[in-house]
């Protein structure tokens, strides 16, 4: 685990490197690379979309959604429900703001998609928060959310796939219900499930930030690889959990009929187990072990309660 995190790492320092070092031929300075929300240079973003497609500043659609893309910048995206058939996107600034600051959005086929503004505009942190207003009890195929440094609220979001990508920003909610799966990749931010979590399959990759959640039901498995930061869950239904981090805690609580196995690989850390086990062979064996805790950690504690 460790050698495949340190590749990783590697690779995504290389590509920073060239995509700075490639618009630094052209006599730019003060580039910031936003993901995928695009490029700061000077301080005027730019990224490439179709944007003659797109409906200028706040807005209402009617019609049935499968899928939300939403790509921000700085500030808080809210999304909330109510009881009309109606999609009502408005945003409000902190900083006053032109035609080319202001959001784009498209509605076509289904598909709501929200851009934090033109493809070309000055963004000196206007930190603007975004509102979704959706139809209530609308189950989605996709929600799809990438961020530089925002705060993503809502109660809750029911899809297919969940996909959270933040470079500093974060993300609080209270369930994410998804029949398939949820990843999250985030740079630098903390992520709080505060009810629960619900999919066949979740990820997490993070360079520095916390991960809470409260009432996890993973059909398959739970795969956490972080550099430094805490992963902290409560679990509804146990499940197969991987955790890799260079500097960080597992803390676990687990229903207190769980069977599980822990294996537990760390330079400096412990391993507590505070339920009734056995050791065999360095691993810490709960019942008939149905399920597996893996850990690997260069500094880092793994803590297991039970319900």
């Amino acid at each position: 685990m460790k050698n495949n995190r340190l590749g990783k790492n590697i690779a995504i320092v290389v590509a920073s490197v060239l995509a700075v070092a490639s618009l630094a031929l052209t006599g730019c300075s003060d580039i910031v690379i936003d993901g995928r929300n695009g490029i700061s240079v000077n301080g005027v973003y730019n990224v490439s979309y179709d944007e003659d497609k797109y409906t200028i500043g706040d807005t209402e659609y009617t019609g049935d959604v499968t899928g939300i893309n939403i790509d921000w910048i700085d500030g808080q995206v809210d999304i909330t429900y109510h009881d009309e058939d109606t999609i009502v996107i408005s945003e409000t600034y902190e900083v006053k703001s032109d035609e080319s600051s202001k959001m784009r959005t498209r509605f076509e086929d289904g598909i709501l998609d929200i851009r934090y503004c033109s493809r070309s505009c000055m963004i000196p942190s206007m930190k603007k928060k975004l509102s979704v207003v959706l139809p209530k009890g609308i189950t989605l195929e996709t929600f799809t959310y990438s961020a530089t440094s925002a705060q993503l609220e809502f109660d809750e979001i029911t899809a297919k796939e969940f996909k959270f990508d933040s470079t500093s920003g974060t993300l609080d909610c209270d369930m994410i219900k998804a029949t398939d799966e949820v990843s999250m990749n985030v740079t630098s931010g903390n992520v709080t499930v505060a009810k629960a979590v619900t999919a066949n399959s979740f990820s997490f990759d993070s360079t520095s930030g916390t991960l809470k959640i409260n009432g996890a039901e993973i059909v398959d498995d739970i795969s956490v690889d972080s550099t430094s930061g805490n992963c902290i869950i409560e679990f509804a239904k146990m499940c197969n959990i991987s955790h890799s981090a260079t500097s960080g805690n597992l803390k676990l609580t687990v229903p207190s009929d769980a069977e599980f196995v822990v294996r537990h690989d760390a330079t400096s850390g412990k391993t507590n187990v505070n339920v009734p086990m056995i050791i065999s062979d360095d691993k810490y064996v709960v019942g008939a072990g149905t399920y597996s805790v893996e850990s690997d950690t260069t500094s880092g504690d793994v803590d297991i309660d039970s319900m």
